[in-house]
């Protein structure tokens, strides 16, 4: 089970992840990116016809979810890799839909707004 507390947020949250696999990046001891599985189905064998739907419909649950804890979105892209965030004080917390699996990432406000600025364009 992975639980956190969102500094001046309404409560812990508590999403259980099985088997557990997270990345963690940072420097200084200090965490810029951490990102987990969610779930992912991992039987390769199974048709994205009958994957997709399951993906769809476990999306839509951490979604509302998430937001009866952390209130309205902040961000959100829709499409085929469909992504959900709440830029909160301390953290950023992304959830996405991406190929057979749904992600969950925290990531520091400083991290996230270097990620956020525009690509500088290309002098060539």
């Amino acid at each position: 089970m992975l639980r956190f507390q969102v500094v001046d947020g309404p409560g812990p949250v508590e999403l259980h992840v099985s088997p557990s696999k997270a990345n963690m990046y940072g420097r200084k001891r200090l965490m810029d990116y951490f990102s987990t599985f969610i779930t992912d189905l991992g039987d390769t064998n199974t048709p994205m016809t009958e994957v997709r739907p399951r993906l769809v419909d476990g999306f839509a649950d951490l979604n509302a979810a998430l937001t009866a804890v952390l209130g309205k979105p902040t961000r959100s892209e829709s499409g085929h890799a469909p992504k959900i965030g709440w830029d909160l004080p301390t953290v950023v917390i992304v959830l996405s839909l991406v190929g057979r699996a749904i992600y969950l990432d925290l990531v520091s406000p400083r991290y996230q707004a270097w990620k956020d600025e525009p690509e500088p364009e290309d002098e060539g």
